[in-house]
């Protein structure tokens, strides 16, 4: 029901007013987790096994994520090769708590991860094929990113970067001045209204003025995905009357310093 466990007491509720007899085990949502994490460590366990009985290949991919408690995590998917069926399976496979989000600190939890559910080096370096990684450049990194720490340890692996962010990562690359202008005035909107809560109250007082509905603007050509992008485009598209009256006041403000003003001008 993809339902968070907080709203477990509800729907039983819910079922003994249908008229469902529901029993005194499962009515605690801290029982139905440990029993939920019990079954997918025991899949896991499972899985683990196949692979290294059959001497199967692995891929895996990683992406930084956050846990209910907001601390940063590690998320790590497995695709393995089955040839009884002919297919390549992909599982969600583990999400551990990181220390700190430094690549090496990941390398190791990575790795750490991997030894605990019994994957060893020695079948690593013969069937680790492929590792992908989904998220900042640090990630990935050509002297001591996570990917090049790892390829240190196992030389044979295939290190792809998320193919969704590619084409964006490519452009933003391009050294071309009108994508490094456009580029650079996107992130100049995303600093003022991001991080400045003065800013962002001028700009929704000048919208409301005149009638405009202000849309969330954020960074183009970035690690997300290109419809990040697309939104922060658009957004500036429909905001536009709003962010050039807020930048002519602004500009015009003798309360604001000389700096200040020639900043909005410019802007």
């Amino acid at each position: 029901m993809n339902r968070p466990f907080s709203d477990l007491k509800e729907l039983i509720l819910l079922q003994v007013e249908n008229g469902l007899d529901m029993g005194r085990i499962l009515q605690s949502d801290h029982a139905c987790a440990d029993i939920v994490y019990h079954i997918s460590n025991e899949m896991h366990t499972k899985l683990v096994k196949y692979i290294l009985h059959n001497d199967n290949k692995v891929w895996f991919m990683i992406d930084e994520s956050t846990t209910i408690s907001k601390k940063s995590a590690l998320s790590i998917c497995l695709r393995v090769n089955i040839p009884e069926i002919n297919i390549v399976n992909s599982n969600y496979f583990d999400l551990i708590e990181l220390t700190n989000t430094e690549a090496s600190s990941i390398a190791n939890s990575f790795i750490c991860a991997l030894h605990d559910f019994g994957f060893d080096n020695n079948l690593l370096l013969r069937n680790w094929v492929s590792f992908a990684c989904d998220g900042a450049s640090y990630m990935l990194g050509k002297k001591a990113g996570v990917a090049h720490l790892l390829l240190n340890q196992f030389p044979n692996l295939i290190l792809w970067h998320c193919s969704n962010h590619r084409l964006e990562l490519a452009v933003n690359d391009v050294d071309i001045l009108p994508i490094c202008n456009m580029k650079s005035f996107f992130d100049k909107l995303y600093s003022i209204y991001s991080t400045s809560p003065k800013s962002k109250k001028e700009l929704e007082t000048v919208a409301m003025a005149l009638s405009v509905k202000l849309n969330p603007i954020g960074r183009i050509l970035g690690i997300r995905w290109v419809s990040s992008s697309a939104r922060s485009v658009m957004a500036v598209w429909n905001n536009y009357a709003a962010l050039y009256q807020h930048f002519h006041e602004s500009s015009l403000d003798l309360r604001r310093n000389g700096g200040d003003r020639a900043h909005y001008a410019g802007l």
